[in-house]
């Protein structure tokens, strides 16, 4: 009985390893995949995709595609058109998520994509976009009806995928002083962007205090407090 408890451990530990093993990356403008065996496989041939994120249970990669063309103005500068895509870790159904204007002269805060981002059940991608001189525009799609909301302006993205902030956001808000001047903050957001509460200031010790509430305060934080419809918080 031991011994078949024993290599039960064993076994659980060997799945997973194997399992944390599965990544996306980027080499040469293509996006490749390797899977829970090792095996690498190229995904995209175009030259021009980069920043791959893998979804939650593996199965999707996210990616941005810069194309050639007019650059547009996206209220910071100006930027070549780029896509966001999506397709399968085999290899298979591609498909174009969001696109850039393509049009001459055409100004737009859908341009200048990073940081691609699946929400924590994989039904959404969140992303970010220069749309000001002070702040970057957050945004999401549904990966289903490619539908696209805009959820503000924040300078960071992080979707928490654990714990009972699941499906949150943290962003770093940019915010005015009534009396003048500025200030930034971490937020903890809904997954439609409304702020639920400050996390801390934005400083050289501000990733500690992060972790440190991913880890702890997150533990007393009620799940629903994460989802689209939760009450928005009394702080400005």
């Amino acid at each position: 009985m031991r011994a078949s408890f024993g290599v039960t451990l064993l076994t659980t530990a060997l799945l997973t390893m194997s399992a944390a093993a599965q990544t996306t990356f980027e080499k040469d403008g293509n996006i490749f995949f390797t899977d829970a065996t090792g095996q690498t496989k190229q995904l995209t041939s175009s030259g021009k995709d980069a920043a791959p994120t893998l979804s939650p249970d593996k199965k999707y990669v996210t990616f941005i595609r810069t194309l050639d063309g007019p650059k547009i103005w996206t209220g910071r500068d100006d930027a070549y058109p780029q896509e966001i895509w999506i397709i399968s870790s085999d290899g298979r159904g591609a498909r174009r998520l969001v696109a850039s204007p393509t049009k001459p002269g055409q100004e737009s805060s859908l341009a200048s994509f990073s940081n691609p981002q699946f929400a924590f059940d994989g039904r959404s991608v969140f992303f970010m976009t220069n749309c000001a001189a002070v702040s970057n525009c957050i945004y999401n799609v549904d990966v289903t009806t490619g539908r696209v909301k805009p959820l503000g302006g924040g300078n960071m993205l992080d979707v928490i995928h654990e714990g009972n902030c699941r499906g949150c956001l943290i962003v770093i808000k940019h915010k005015y002083f009534l009396a003048g001047g500025s200030y930034d903050w971490y937020w903890l957001l809904t997954s439609n962007g409304m702020e639920i509460d400050p996390i801390v200031d934005y400083s050289e010790n501000a990733e500690t205090e992060l972790q440190r509430f991913k880890a702890e305060t997150c533990q007393f934080r009620a799940p629903r407090d994460c989802r689209p419809h939760a009450v928005r918080s009394r702080h400005k």
